[in-house]
């Protein structure tokens, strides 16, 4: 006696109540992953921090309860009684279209998160293994934080060489890893102002060559045994392309700037091959390096190449030296290698979130595809019962079974694969230096939704394989 008003009621009276009780679960689990999230993004977000919030999760909670029961309400409330009670709707195209469309739907979506995991992982990987044309390991900087520690410089060195962990020691306007601020517009020998090339300006002291593991190709470095180098420059490879010099011939020859009304003139003394001062977002800038602190202070940060393995006792040696020199200033390093990592922090923030909520992705998919399994062993029970009885083996019913839903995969694969290889391609612009997208990453995320659906199925279409057929025949 139920008419079509009380059973649209119903439906959406139980559709908002599942969604209560899973905003409710939902709260809970937020409150106890809350700090991973924080820790894993960065940052200090606290719950229901923002009263607008509570406004747009209850909004949220009551349009999403409305829109999934829509379909059950009004759909199978229009349906006849002697069509509901045939089974009709069961098998209809309409009914069996949805339910697969949404196992396809997560898939894809799961595929397309394990595709990008693969691929965040191999960038990542590539960059902390690329060679930057330096040595970034076993270098501890050390801030030279205000004037009077950085007119203490050479007795801090001297003070650091007594260590004999401590190989060489440097200083620098910049090291390699954090932002350049400085640069110059420099013109080469028969050319005006007007064909200038911007070149990244680093002003740095004796040994910063040797205790970084830069090549000079040509030419020579700064050091003690040439006092007149005021007026010398080093020029990476990049540089001197720019230019239009030829690196085995541009040593000797002079490159001009025009500053304050004028005119300057430095001469190539060294060529310095190719290596990546910025992050591997950059392409190779040009660059140069100067012995005057015209440009920058070359006494911003003291590097020394260490060699140990001891760690906490190196620092605690520089520490004694630091504090001797310099005892009014609080001690302060960090290790080249991390530093430039931090270049990366973003990205691996990214790839970290991407591998939960490819779990997640995963979970939903299964439930989804275990569900579909179920429901179509149900509606199989009596085929599989006449298959037994007729001598088909489990193996042969299990892969019945199981046929059905790897093609779902298999749609899925083909529908996620170019969103996918886009969508990574993009990302995969922002760097200078990247991977290709191997042929093996489609088929690792492939066979990987192809392995979880084969291990979400199995169960159930084992169970429905090894079901005694006579109780199959008697289902009703």
């Amino acid at each position: 006696g139920a008419d079509k008003g009380s059973l649209i009621r119903q439906f959406l009276g139980e559709s908002f109540i599942m969604f209560l009780i899973a905003l409710l679960l939902a709260a809970v689990l937020t409150w106890l992953l809350l700090p991973l999230f924080n820790n894993l993004t960065q940052k200090r977000l606290q719950l229901f921090d923002e009263p607008k919030l509570i406004v747009w999760i209850a909004g949220l909670t009551i349009f999403t309860g409305l829109l999934a029961g829509l379909y059950p309400a009004f759909y199978l409330s229009s349906f006849k009684p002697v069509s509901v009670l045939k089974g009709k709707i069961v098998n209809s195209f309409s009914a069996t279209a949805i339910r697969k469309g949404l196992v396809v739907f997560q898939f894809t979506v799961s595929i397309c998160l394990v595709f990008g995991a693969l691929v965040t992982w191999r960038q990542l990987d590539f960059l902390k293994n690329q060679d930057l044309g330096f040595s970034k390991s076993q270098q501890i900087i050390l801030p030279m934080q205000n004037k009077q520690v950085q007119i203490n410089y050479t007795a801090l060195k001297n003070e650091l060489l007594k260590n004999p962990s401590i190989k060489t020691v440097t200083s620098g306007s910049s090291y390699p890893g954090i932002e350049n601020i400085n640069d110059m517009l420099f013109y080469a020998e028969g050319k005006t102002v007007n064909n200038f090339v911007d070149i990244s300006m680093s002003t740095i002291e004796n040994d910063y060559f040797e205790t970084l593991g830069l090549k000079i190709l040509y030419g020579r470095a700064f050091s003690a045994a040439f006092t007149a180098d005021t007026a010398s420059i080093i020029l990476n490879e990049t540089a001197l392309k720019e230019l239009g010099y030829n690196a085995a011939t541009a040593i000797g020859k002079k490159i001009y700037y025009d500053f304050q009304g004028a005119h300057h003139t430095m001469e190539i003394v060294g060529i310095v091959k190719n290596f990546n001062f910025e992050s591997l977002h950059n392409p190779i800038k040009p660059f140069g390096f100067a012995a005057i602190n015209f440009f920058a202070n070359k006494y911003n940060y003291t590097i020394a190449n260490i060699q140990t393995k001891d760690y906490a006792g190196l620092l605690a040696g520089v520490e004694r030296s630091w504090n001797k020199i310099n005892p009014t200033t609080p001690f302060m390093y960090s290790f080249l290698d991390q530093d430039f990592q931090k270049n990366y922090e973003k990205e691996q923030r990214t790839s970290g979130m991407v591998i939960y909520f490819t779990v997640i992705a995963i979970l939903i998919a299964c439930l989804g595809l275990f569900g579909l399994a179920v429901f179509s062993a149900e509606q199989r029970t009596k085929e599989i019962g006449i298959r037994k009885v007729l001598g088909a083996s489990v193996t042969s019913v299990v892969a019945l079974l199981s046929k059905d839903f790897l093609k779902l995969v298999v749609i899925a694969i083909m529908v996620a694969s170019p969103i996918a290889w886009y969508v990574m391609h993009k990302w995969l612009q922002d760097f200078a230096y990247r991977i290709d997208i191997s042929w093996w990453i489609f088929l690792a995320a492939a066979m990987a939704a192809i392995l979880i659906a084969l291990l979400t199925v199995s169960f159930q279409a084992i169970r429905a394989a090894t079901a005694n057929p006579v109780k199959s025949l008697r289902t009703e």
